[in-house]
């Protein structure tokens, strides 16, 4: 694994692998491989457990949902991420420059 991060409640396991993400609960599998292009350098979950975001290696940020079990990329770069309340995720790119995206989409702005 090159990443993993528990959910803020403690019940699930995400572990990031190349080019695929695998959610665990109690030790079973309940999400299976998620395509993803390339290794997820930092997984980090939203503050409600609802949401996973995972920053991957070219700085692409993808988000897995939960509920619906999709997994969409969002715009903005970052190999790093603090999942924030409201919807928002603040990213640290490769260079250090630093940007908060919403989860819903929409440009990033610079911080």
């Amino acid at each position: 694994a090159h990443s993993a991060a528990w959910s803020p409640d403690g019940g699930l396991l995400a572990v990031g692998q190349p080019d695929s993400l695998r959610v665990y609960s109690e030790g079973l599998l309940i999400q299976a491989a998620l395509a993803l292009p390339g290794v997820p350098q930092c997984l980090e979950w939203t503050p409600d457990g609802k949401r996973l975001v995972a920053c991957m290696a070219d700085e692409s940020v993808h988000v897995w949902d939960r509920d619906s079990r999709d997994i969409a990329a969002i715009p903005g770069r970052g190999t790093r991420a603090a999942a924030l309340g409201g919807g928002q995720v603040a990213l640290v790119g490769g260079r250090g420059e630093m940007s908060l995206a919403s989860l819903a989409g929409g440009a990033p702005r610079p911080v």
